[in-house]
């Protein structure tokens, strides 16, 4: 059997421009955070990147696209996580708990003026539902490489849509309750009501 080939390293362009754009999204972050979605502008982004107004807009034509990058990235992550947790746990043991602990290390300031993001603008309310696909689909990768050869694809699929799931409603109980008490509770509270809702 073949060995997986090592993807080549980027050449000098490709990786100026990743460090372009990782540069735009972080400033981005950061200024959505402290300032507000809203309140920030591209020429503020730009600036605060140290780059031209002009290289932010040859990457993304809107500021929606820069918020989602960053998200899209925090998914990446969760799913390398949960793939290499594959040889101690099940499927939605390893989910949740890399969920718990990306969760518990955030700033829960963070996390609720994430939320307030999404519910103030009615452009950003709609692509969450696309996000929340994508994450789906990012954690579904993850299984399917930690656990293909030992459990079957409709057991991933269905790990993968519970638990993208179960995400979505801690955010929203947990931002119901005005942040109060650890998000990563909200979480495992959540996660223990599943088998038995399932069942019913």
């Amino acid at each position: 059997m073949a060995e997986a080939s090592t993807p080549p390293a980027p050449d000098g362009r490709e990786r100026k421009r990743q460090e372009t754009i990782e540069r735009i999204v972080t400033a981005a972050w950061n200024l959505f955070l402290s300032n507000g979605y809203g309140e920030t502008t591209m020429e503020d982004i730009a600036k605060a990147a140290d780059v031209s107004r002009r290289s932010v807009f040859n990457h993304f034509s809107r500021k929606d696209e820069i918020l989602f990058a960053r998200m899209d990235q925090y998914a990446s992550g969760i799913a390398s996580k949960i793939a290499a947790r594959s040889a101690v746990e099940t499927p939605f043991q390893a989910v949740i708990a890399v969920l718990g602990q990306v969760t518990e290390a955030a700033r829960p300031t963070d996390i609720q003026a994430m939320v307030q993001m999404f519910r103030r603008d009615p452009a950003l309310a709609s692509g969450r539902y696309g996000y929340y696909s994508r994450f789906e689909q990012a954690i579904l990768t993850a299984l399917r490489q930690g656990w293909g050869g030992r459990e079957t694809d409709d057991r991933l699929i269905l790990c993968a849509m519970s638990t993208a799931g179960l995400l979505r409603l801690s955010v929203d109980r947990w931002t119901a309750r005005k942040g109060e008490g650890r998000f990563s509770d909200c979480l495992d509270q959540l996660a223990a009501m599943l088998p038995d809702a399932l069942r019913r």
